[in-house]
């Protein structure tokens, strides 16, 4: 039996293939053989340059904070959760499928229901009873699955990044078409994406390019926190490269980051600190220097 494996694990590929050919824009750049199989030489293929950090470093202030989660359960999934976020922090969440990361976020983001709990932001007690309600009180979500929750693939780029602003930019029921083309071509150009077209369909793009735009469309208003899941699930080297860096940024202009990933090394690379998860409950948070893949897993387990 013959196999073709696709994959953007590129950790996976020494280990099983025989054989790995990269494509890059649609076209063959290379066919290396077992003996020359390595991480970096695919990357290189993959991006055309040498990736020279994966995780790279933007300059940031963490400020006072910004988010407080007191006490928070629900019956059958989360239990008595508390924990803070600050404003610029990156913060982590880690724990095996299952062990309510997504839930206590969606929870958050009044997108579920709780038993009981507080949510406070800005010295503020919120009740979110919706996604709307999240929206407008600045807290916003990029969802794992961009295909279904964070985009309308059938909508262009155009279409999509100003969804969440029709009111702001209508007038007597009509859609002023300038100020979309404006701030999309603004979008376009900030976060790299590829190709530069508003009008092309979302359903046509990339993976990695599909995920920059359901994170540009967050971005025309300053929301106070973004909360990320699984940000790179599914894009390959170079564009995670490049959404980490996006991620950076905007953590630099004073937005809190919540990053739910299943990733080990993008927590470690990218996260201030780190929270772990297991069967709903916190079972332990971890300060810069503390984390490592052995301690997230024993907290994990």
């Amino acid at each position: 039996m013959s196999v073709i494996y696709i994959s953007h694990r590129l950790e996976e590929l020494p280990l099983i293939a025989d054989r790995v050919s990269a494509m890059r824009d649609g076209h063959m750049v290379g066919q290396l053989s077992k003996a020359e199989i390595k991480k970096e030489v695919i990357t290189r293929l993959m991006i055309g340059r040498d990736l020279k950090e994966q995780f790279p470093k933007v300059e940031r202030e963490i400020k006072d904070t910004i988010l407080e989660v007191k006490h928070l359960s629900r019956k059958g999934v989360l239990q008595d959760i508390s924990f803070s976020l600050r404003r610029g922090e990156i913060l982590g969440f880690s724990g095996l499928v299952g062990s309510g990361r997504t839930e206590l976020l969606r929870a958050v983001l009044g997108m579920d229901g709780i038993d009981s709990g507080e949510i406070w932001l800005e010295g503020r007690k919120v009740e979110p009873k919706s996604a709307l309600k999240s929206k407008e009180a600045g807290i916003v979500m990029v969802p794992e699955e961009r295909k279904t929750q964070g985009l309308v693939l059938s909508m262009s780029v155009a279409d999509n990044v100003t969804l969440p602003y029709l009111k702001q930019f209508s007038k007597g029921g009509f859609l002023n078409q300038k100020r979309v083309r404006r701030l999309t071509e603004e979008l376009i150009a900030k976060f790299e994406i590829h190709p530069a077209n508003q009008e092309i369909r979302t359903l046509n793009m990339s993976g990695g390019n599909q995920q920059k735009v359901s994170i540009a469309k967050w971005v025309y208003e300053k929301h106070k926190v973004i909360v990320f899941d699984e940000p790179t699930r599914g894009v390959d080297v170079g564009a995670k490269a490049e959404i980490y860096r996006i991620m950076q940024n905007i953590a630099r202009e004073g937005v809190g980051i919540i990053m739910i990933s299943s990733e080990l090394p993008e927590i470690i690379g990218m996260s201030d600190r780190v929270i772990v998860m297991r069967e709903g409950r916190i079972t332990g948070e971890l300060k810069m220097g503390e984390f490592t893949e052995h301690t997230i897993m024993q907290y994990a387990f």
